[in-house]
């Protein structure tokens, strides 16, 4: 990216998964936001779980809310479509964020807490 300042400007959200993986939850908001990615599931997932890994409940919630019409089923296929592309780790991780956010998703591991999840990705 460094290389080639014309990269597509989605690249920007692979940094922000990166940043949460390494539990940089302010580094996550600030490369997704950077992004240049349509809302949809895998943006919100990034940031409504980074908002309410760092506290921050009511941006998390109205992140969630802003879903496009099409994705409102979000939560009942938000594990299936992490585990397609990601580790079960970061998956979990995730999760524990997006529950954190008020999101109810269905088939989750049972929770941990964010400290345990960030524990068991080094």
């Amino acid at each position: 990216m460094e290389q080639n300042p014309h990269h597509p400007r989605w690249y920007g959200l692979i940094l922000a998964i990166s940043e949460y993986r390494a539990a940089d939850y302010r580094g996550a908001l600030n490369e997704a936001v950077k992004a240049n990615v349509p809302d949809g599931p895998w943006k919100t997932a990034v940031l409504a779980a980074a908002h309410a890994q760092l506290g921050e409940v009511e941006a998390a919630r109205a992140t969630l809310r802003a879903l496009p019409a099409s994705d409102r089923d979000f939560s009942q296929s938000a594990r299936e479509l992490l585990e397609k592309w990601l580790e079960p780790q970061l998956v979990d991780h995730l999760v524990d964020g997006l529950r954190k956010a008020g999101l109810a998703v269905a088939g989750e591991a049972p929770a941990s807490t964010s400290r345990d999840a960030t524990e068991n990705l080094k």
